[in-house]
């Protein structure tokens, strides 16, 4: 069975180290990559944009999928040089779903994720991407933190 890492990234700095860190163990593991970037979508059942015209909502998701295009073109660029087979996937969906579905649809053997490290109150109020994948993924899962 051969090994594959999917490395799910936002547009953050830290995206960057996950990627040279996936990088590294693949080269190690003799993987392929799959990066992924999943644009969460807005929606009229938000409460604030319950009163926003749906043109301002599509409006806003176009912007988010760009933002999403240039975290690809960005990983594209940190990975041009690594010599590791990778393939890029961006999603429209809920980011911790996506990435579980993602996973399974690639034959991904791991997942490494970074983690923004809220603390637990935040944790508990409002859910960690990273722990729902941990919680939900068929395979194992590497979070890392900064």
């Amino acid at each position: 069975m051969s090994e594959k890492i999917l490395i799910p990234i936002d547009s953050s700095e830290m995206a960057e180290e996950i990627l040279k860190y996936g990088a590294g163990l693949a080269g190690k593991l003799g993987a392929e990559i799959c990066v992924m970037h999943v644009v969460e979508p807005f929606s009229k059942k938000a409460t604030v944009l319950s009163q926003f015209k749906q043109t301002m909502i599509d409006q806003t998701n176009e912007l988010l999928k760009a933002v999403g295009e240039e975290a690809i073109e960005q990983a594209k660029a940190v990975m041009k040089d690594s010599g590791i087979t990778v393939n890029y996937v961006t999603k429209l969906g809920y980011p911790s779903d996506e990435i579980v579905k993602t996973a399974r649809e690639e034959g991904c053997t791991l997942i490494v994720i970074g983690c923004r490290g809220m603390n637990s109150l935040g944790k508990l109020m409002l859910g960690s991407v990273s722990s729902k994948v941990a919680q939900d993924a068929h395979i194992p899962v590497l979070i890392f933190k900064k």
